[in-house]
Protein backbone atom coordinates (compact mmCIF):
# COMPACT_ATOMS: atom_id res chain seq x y z
CA UNK A 1 0.00 0.00 0.00
CA UNK A 2 1.29 3.42 -0.87
CA UNK A 3 2.37 5.80 1.85
CA UNK A 4 0.13 8.84 2.09
CA UNK A 5 2.73 11.17 3.54
CA UNK A 6 5.69 11.96 1.32
CA UNK A 7 8.64 14.27 1.68
CA UNK A 8 8.81 17.17 -0.75
CA UNK A 9 11.85 18.84 -2.21
CA UNK A 10 11.93 21.42 0.57
CA UNK A 11 11.85 18.72 3.27
CA UNK A 12 8.19 19.22 4.22
CA UNK A 13 5.13 17.04 3.79
CA UNK A 14 3.69 16.55 0.32
CA UNK A 15 0.03 16.31 -0.68
CA UNK A 16 -1.12 12.71 -1.13
CA UNK A 17 -3.40 13.67 -4.04
CA UNK A 18 -1.37 16.06 -6.23
CA UNK A 19 2.14 15.90 -4.73
CA UNK A 20 2.38 19.63 -4.02
CA UNK A 21 4.45 20.77 -1.04
CA UNK A 22 2.39 21.57 2.04
CA UNK A 23 3.19 24.44 4.35
CA UNK A 24 3.98 23.51 7.93
CA UNK A 25 0.79 23.40 9.98
CA UNK A 26 -1.48 23.70 6.91
CA UNK A 27 -4.86 22.00 7.26
CA UNK A 28 -5.34 21.39 3.53
CA UNK A 29 -3.50 21.57 0.21
CA UNK A 30 -3.63 25.00 -1.42
CA UNK A 31 -3.55 23.44 -4.91
CA UNK A 32 -6.27 20.80 -4.81
CA UNK A 33 -7.92 21.29 -1.41
CA UNK A 34 -7.00 17.81 -0.15
CA UNK A 35 -6.84 17.53 3.65
CA UNK A 36 -3.32 17.47 5.01
CA UNK A 37 -2.17 14.30 6.79
CA UNK A 38 -2.45 14.49 10.54
CA UNK A 39 -0.60 12.60 13.22
CA UNK A 40 -2.71 10.16 15.18
CA UNK A 41 -3.06 10.66 18.89
CA UNK A 42 -1.12 8.04 20.87
CA UNK A 43 -3.10 5.28 22.50
CA UNK A 44 -2.61 5.67 26.26
CA UNK A 45 -3.66 3.57 29.21
CA UNK A 46 -6.42 5.36 31.19
CA UNK A 47 -4.85 4.26 34.48
CA UNK A 48 -1.07 4.61 34.17
CA UNK A 49 -1.07 6.72 30.94
CA UNK A 50 1.52 4.49 29.31
CA UNK A 51 1.59 4.47 25.49
CA UNK A 52 0.02 1.31 24.09
CA UNK A 53 -0.06 -0.27 20.64
CA UNK A 54 -3.24 0.43 18.72
CA UNK A 55 -4.26 -3.24 18.60
CA UNK A 56 -3.63 -4.13 22.24
CA UNK A 57 -6.44 -5.12 24.59
CA UNK A 58 -4.48 -5.06 27.86
CA UNK A 59 -1.91 -2.65 29.29
CA UNK A 60 1.42 -4.51 29.77
CA UNK A 61 2.34 -2.23 32.68
CA UNK A 62 -0.69 -2.33 34.98
CA UNK A 63 -2.85 -4.99 33.34
CA UNK A 64 -5.83 -2.68 32.74
CA UNK A 65 -8.25 -3.88 30.07
CA UNK A 66 -8.50 -1.33 27.23
CA UNK A 67 -10.53 -1.08 24.04
CA UNK A 68 -8.24 -1.46 21.01
CA UNK A 69 -8.24 1.53 18.69
CA UNK A 70 -7.03 -0.50 15.76
CA UNK A 71 -9.03 -3.39 14.39
CA UNK A 72 -7.48 -4.87 11.26
CA UNK A 73 -9.50 -3.88 8.24
CA UNK A 74 -11.85 -1.58 10.15
CA UNK A 75 -9.69 1.51 10.77
CA UNK A 76 -6.94 3.26 8.83
CA UNK A 77 -3.65 1.36 9.23
CA UNK A 78 -1.68 4.62 9.02
CA UNK A 79 -3.38 6.91 11.55
CA UNK A 80 -5.94 4.63 13.22
CA UNK A 81 -8.93 6.82 12.31
CA UNK A 82 -12.32 5.22 11.72
CA UNK A 83 -13.60 8.11 9.60
CA UNK A 84 -13.60 7.26 5.90
CA UNK A 85 -15.23 7.90 2.54
CA UNK A 86 -16.08 4.95 0.22
CA UNK A 87 -14.12 4.99 -3.03
CA UNK A 88 -14.81 1.83 -5.06
CA UNK A 89 -15.87 -1.60 -3.88
CA UNK A 90 -14.17 -2.30 -0.55
CA UNK A 91 -11.69 0.57 -1.01
CA UNK A 92 -12.21 3.51 1.32
CA UNK A 93 -10.32 6.76 1.83
CA UNK A 94 -9.34 7.93 5.31
CA UNK A 95 -10.78 11.37 6.10
CA UNK A 96 -7.88 12.21 8.42
CA UNK A 97 -4.72 11.35 6.46
CA UNK A 98 -6.07 10.54 2.98
CA UNK A 99 -4.82 6.93 2.99
CA UNK A 100 -6.74 4.50 0.75
CA UNK A 101 -7.19 1.03 2.22
CA UNK A 102 -9.48 -1.99 2.06
CA UNK A 103 -12.11 -1.84 4.77
CA UNK A 104 -13.34 -5.26 5.84
CA UNK A 105 -17.02 -5.89 6.28
CA UNK A 106 -18.36 -5.86 9.79
CA UNK A 107 -18.52 -9.51 10.83
CA UNK A 108 -21.12 -8.87 13.53
CA UNK A 109 -24.17 -10.88 12.50
CA UNK A 110 -24.26 -13.86 10.19
CA UNK A 111 -26.02 -12.00 7.38
CA UNK A 112 -23.30 -9.31 7.03
CA UNK A 113 -20.38 -11.56 6.04
CA UNK A 114 -19.70 -12.77 2.50
CA UNK A 115 -17.37 -15.75 2.94
CA UNK A 116 -19.93 -18.11 4.36
CA UNK A 117 -22.35 -17.27 1.52
CA UNK A 118 -19.67 -17.94 -1.06
CA UNK A 119 -18.52 -21.31 0.25
CA UNK A 120 -21.93 -22.59 1.33
CA UNK A 121 -23.45 -21.61 -2.00
CA UNK A 122 -20.63 -23.33 -3.86
CA UNK A 123 -21.13 -26.48 -1.75
CA UNK A 124 -24.89 -26.51 -2.37
CA UNK A 125 -24.34 -26.14 -6.12
CA UNK A 126 -21.89 -29.04 -6.13
CA UNK A 127 -24.04 -31.30 -3.96
CA UNK A 128 -27.38 -30.44 -5.55
CA UNK A 129 -26.20 -30.59 -9.16
CA UNK A 130 -23.54 -33.27 -9.13
CA UNK A 131 -24.00 -35.19 -5.89
CA UNK A 132 -27.66 -36.11 -6.22
CA UNK A 133 -27.33 -36.64 -9.96
CA UNK A 134 -24.48 -39.06 -9.34
CA UNK A 135 -26.49 -40.82 -6.64
CA UNK A 136 -29.44 -41.20 -8.99
CA UNK A 137 -27.14 -42.53 -11.75
CA UNK A 138 -25.53 -45.08 -9.50
CA UNK A 139 -28.94 -46.14 -8.24
CA UNK A 140 -30.62 -46.56 -11.62
CA UNK A 141 -27.92 -47.27 -14.20
CA UNK A 142 -25.24 -49.04 -12.19
CA UNK A 143 -27.97 -50.54 -10.04
CA UNK A 144 -25.99 -49.83 -6.92
CA UNK A 145 -27.66 -49.00 -3.65
CA UNK A 146 -26.36 -49.18 -0.09
CA UNK A 147 -29.74 -50.46 1.05
CA UNK A 148 -29.94 -53.33 -1.41
CA UNK A 149 -32.28 -54.10 -4.29
CA UNK A 150 -35.35 -52.93 -2.41
CA UNK A 151 -35.43 -49.44 -3.97
CA UNK A 152 -34.04 -50.20 -7.44
CA UNK A 153 -36.02 -48.81 -10.32
CA UNK A 154 -37.74 -45.47 -10.78
CA UNK A 155 -39.76 -44.81 -7.66
CA UNK A 156 -40.34 -42.39 -4.82
CA UNK A 157 -36.67 -42.43 -3.78
CA UNK A 158 -35.50 -41.13 -7.17
CA UNK A 159 -38.21 -38.46 -7.07
CA UNK A 160 -37.11 -37.35 -3.62
CA UNK A 161 -33.44 -37.27 -4.64
CA UNK A 162 -34.26 -35.15 -7.69
CA UNK A 163 -36.39 -32.67 -5.71
CA UNK A 164 -33.77 -32.25 -2.99
CA UNK A 165 -31.01 -31.86 -5.55
CA UNK A 166 -32.85 -29.14 -7.47
CA UNK A 167 -33.68 -27.31 -4.22
CA UNK A 168 -30.08 -27.37 -3.01
CA UNK A 169 -28.80 -26.27 -6.42
CA UNK A 170 -31.18 -23.26 -6.52
CA UNK A 171 -30.30 -22.29 -2.96
CA UNK A 172 -26.60 -22.56 -3.77
CA UNK A 173 -26.97 -20.24 -6.76
CA UNK A 174 -28.74 -17.64 -4.59
CA UNK A 175 -26.07 -17.77 -1.86
CA UNK A 176 -23.23 -17.70 -4.37
CA UNK A 177 -24.64 -14.62 -6.10
CA UNK A 178 -25.43 -12.93 -2.77
CA UNK A 179 -21.77 -13.21 -1.78
CA UNK A 180 -20.79 -10.83 -4.61
CA UNK A 181 -23.32 -8.19 -3.67
CA UNK A 182 -21.73 -4.96 -2.40
CA UNK A 183 -23.47 -2.49 -0.18
CA UNK A 184 -24.62 0.71 -1.82
CA UNK A 185 -23.13 4.07 -0.96
CA UNK A 186 -25.37 7.05 -0.28
CA UNK A 187 -24.75 10.74 0.26
CA UNK A 188 -25.73 12.10 3.64
CA UNK A 189 -28.44 14.76 3.10
CA UNK A 190 -27.16 16.76 6.08
CA UNK A 191 -23.40 17.12 5.54
CA UNK A 192 -22.91 15.66 2.04
CA UNK A 193 -20.53 12.91 3.23
CA UNK A 194 -20.60 9.68 1.19
CA UNK A 195 -21.21 6.73 3.51
CA UNK A 196 -22.46 3.17 3.33
CA UNK A 197 -26.19 2.64 3.24
CA UNK A 198 -26.38 0.86 6.62
CA UNK A 199 -24.72 3.85 8.32
CA UNK A 200 -27.43 6.28 7.24
CA UNK A 201 -30.10 6.52 9.91
CA UNK A 202 -33.17 8.38 8.69
CA UNK A 203 -35.36 9.72 11.47
CA UNK A 204 -38.98 10.06 10.48
CA UNK A 205 -40.69 13.21 11.65
CA UNK A 206 -43.57 12.58 13.99
CA UNK A 207 -46.87 13.82 12.66
CA UNK A 208 -48.42 16.45 14.88
CA UNK A 209 -51.59 15.42 16.65
CA UNK A 210 -54.78 17.30 15.75
CA UNK A 211 -55.34 18.19 19.41
CA UNK A 212 -51.84 19.70 19.60
CA UNK A 213 -52.54 21.83 16.52
CA UNK A 214 -55.84 23.07 17.97
CA UNK A 215 -54.16 23.86 21.28
CA UNK A 216 -51.39 25.82 19.58
CA UNK A 217 -53.92 27.82 17.56
CA UNK A 218 -55.87 28.65 20.70
CA UNK A 219 -52.71 29.85 22.44
CA UNK A 220 -51.97 32.34 19.66
CA UNK A 221 -55.64 33.44 19.50
CA UNK A 222 -56.02 32.24 15.95
CA UNK A 223 -59.20 30.22 16.55
CA UNK A 224 -62.41 32.07 15.76
CA UNK A 225 -65.98 30.97 16.21
CA UNK A 226 -68.42 30.85 13.33
CA UNK A 227 -71.23 33.36 14.05
CA UNK A 228 -73.76 31.08 12.34
CA UNK A 229 -73.18 27.60 13.80
CA UNK A 230 -70.53 28.17 16.46
CA UNK A 231 -67.96 25.84 14.86
CA UNK A 232 -64.31 26.63 15.63
CA UNK A 233 -62.47 27.89 12.55
CA UNK A 234 -58.85 28.83 12.04
CA UNK A 235 -57.59 32.23 11.05
CA UNK A 236 -56.76 30.94 7.58
CA UNK A 237 -60.26 29.61 6.82
CA UNK A 238 -62.24 31.75 4.37
CA UNK A 239 -65.46 29.88 5.09
CA UNK A 240 -66.84 27.74 7.89
CA UNK A 241 -66.07 24.03 7.27
CA UNK A 242 -69.39 23.09 8.92
CA UNK A 243 -72.03 25.43 7.46
CA UNK A 244 -70.05 27.09 4.66
CA UNK A 245 -70.63 30.67 5.84
CA UNK A 246 -68.08 33.17 4.55
CA UNK A 247 -65.75 34.42 7.26
CA UNK A 248 -64.15 37.30 5.37
CA UNK A 249 -66.23 40.00 7.10
CA UNK A 250 -67.90 38.30 10.06
CA UNK A 251 -64.97 36.12 11.04
CA UNK A 252 -62.42 38.73 11.88
CA UNK A 253 -59.82 37.60 14.37
CA UNK A 254 -59.64 39.19 17.85
CA UNK A 255 -56.41 40.92 16.91
CA UNK A 256 -58.03 42.46 13.83
CA UNK A 257 -61.06 43.57 15.88
CA UNK A 258 -58.82 45.27 18.42
CA UNK A 259 -56.94 47.05 15.68
CA UNK A 260 -60.22 48.16 14.11
CA UNK A 261 -61.32 49.89 17.35
CA UNK A 262 -58.23 52.10 17.47
CA UNK A 263 -58.76 55.52 15.90
CA UNK A 264 -56.23 56.54 13.28
CA UNK A 265 -53.47 58.80 14.56
CA UNK A 266 -51.90 61.90 13.08
CA UNK A 267 -49.49 59.91 10.98
CA UNK A 268 -52.40 58.05 9.34
CA UNK A 269 -54.36 61.24 8.44
CA UNK A 270 -51.53 63.47 7.18
CA UNK A 271 -50.35 62.92 3.64
CA UNK A 272 -46.79 61.68 3.31
CA UNK A 273 -45.57 64.86 1.54
CA UNK A 274 -42.38 66.69 2.57
CA UNK A 275 -43.53 70.07 1.22
CA UNK A 276 -46.81 69.81 3.11
CA UNK A 277 -44.98 69.04 6.35
CA UNK A 278 -42.64 72.04 5.92
CA UNK A 279 -45.57 74.39 5.25
CA UNK A 280 -47.39 73.07 8.30
CA UNK A 281 -44.36 73.70 10.52
CA UNK A 282 -44.03 77.30 9.23
CA UNK A 283 -47.72 78.00 9.93
CA UNK A 284 -47.33 76.74 13.48
CA UNK A 285 -44.25 78.93 14.08
CA UNK A 286 -45.91 82.07 12.67
CA UNK A 287 -49.01 81.50 14.80
CA UNK A 288 -46.81 81.22 17.89
CA UNK A 289 -45.02 84.49 17.03
CA UNK A 290 -48.34 86.34 16.61
CA UNK A 291 -49.55 85.07 19.98
CA UNK A 292 -46.41 86.31 21.71
CA UNK A 293 -46.65 89.72 19.98
CA UNK A 294 -50.26 90.27 21.08
CA UNK A 295 -49.44 89.31 24.65
CA UNK A 296 -46.30 91.50 25.02
CA UNK A 297 -48.13 94.87 25.97
CA UNK A 298 -50.27 93.15 28.54
CA UNK A 299 -47.21 91.54 30.08
CA UNK A 300 -45.33 94.87 30.27
CA UNK A 301 -48.29 96.58 31.95
CA UNK A 302 -48.45 93.84 34.58
CA UNK A 303 -44.72 94.21 35.26
CA UNK A 304 -44.98 98.00 35.74
CA UNK A 305 -47.97 97.59 38.03
CA UNK A 306 -46.01 95.11 40.09
CA UNK A 307 -43.04 97.49 40.37
CA UNK A 308 -45.30 100.38 41.37
CA UNK A 309 -46.91 98.26 44.03
CA UNK A 310 -43.48 97.54 45.47
CA UNK A 311 -42.62 101.28 45.85
CA UNK A 312 -43.15 102.51 49.43
CA UNK A 313 -45.88 105.15 49.69
CA UNK A 314 -44.76 106.74 52.98
CA UNK A 315 -41.29 107.82 51.82
CA UNK A 316 -41.00 111.66 51.61
CA UNK A 317 -39.39 112.97 48.45
CA UNK A 318 -39.84 114.82 45.19
CA UNK A 319 -40.60 113.58 41.72
CA UNK A 320 -38.08 114.18 38.95
CA UNK A 321 -39.72 116.35 36.29
CA UNK A 322 -37.77 114.59 33.52
CA UNK A 323 -38.03 110.85 34.22
CA UNK A 324 -40.70 110.84 36.94
CA UNK A 325 -38.72 108.81 39.44
CA UNK A 326 -39.11 109.63 43.14
CA UNK A 327 -36.00 111.18 44.62
CA UNK A 328 -35.21 112.06 48.20
CA UNK A 329 -36.17 115.59 49.25
CA UNK A 330 -32.58 116.49 50.04
CA UNK A 331 -31.20 115.26 46.66
CA UNK A 332 -29.68 117.98 44.47
CA UNK A 333 -30.07 116.11 41.21
CA UNK A 334 -31.83 113.04 39.79
CA UNK A 335 -29.60 109.96 40.09
CA UNK A 336 -31.09 108.53 36.91
CA UNK A 337 -31.19 111.33 34.36
CA UNK A 338 -29.04 113.96 36.13
CA UNK A 339 -31.68 116.72 36.13
CA UNK A 340 -31.03 119.46 38.66
CA UNK A 341 -33.62 119.52 41.38
CA UNK A 342 -34.66 122.37 43.59
CA UNK A 343 -33.56 120.70 46.79
CA UNK A 344 -30.81 122.08 49.04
Amino acid sequence: MEETEEIGEAGGAACAACGADLAEGAAECQSCGEKAPTEAEPNKCPKCEAELPLDTTECPGCGTKVEPKYRPGHVCPVCGSDKYTPESGDLVKCNECGNVYVRADDEEGILKGWKWKFWLGLAFIAIGDFGFALASYLHNVARWSPIGDMYLGYGWLDTLLGAVGITLFALGVVLFGWAFRREKTVECPSCGEVIFEHELKVEEEREADKDEIDKALEEIESVIECPNCGENCTLFDTSCPNCGMALSEEGASPAEEKLGDIEPGLDDTLPKDKAFEDALIKDIESAADETVATQEPAVEEKILESLESLEPKDIEGVECPSCGIMVGKDAGECPVCGTKLGGS
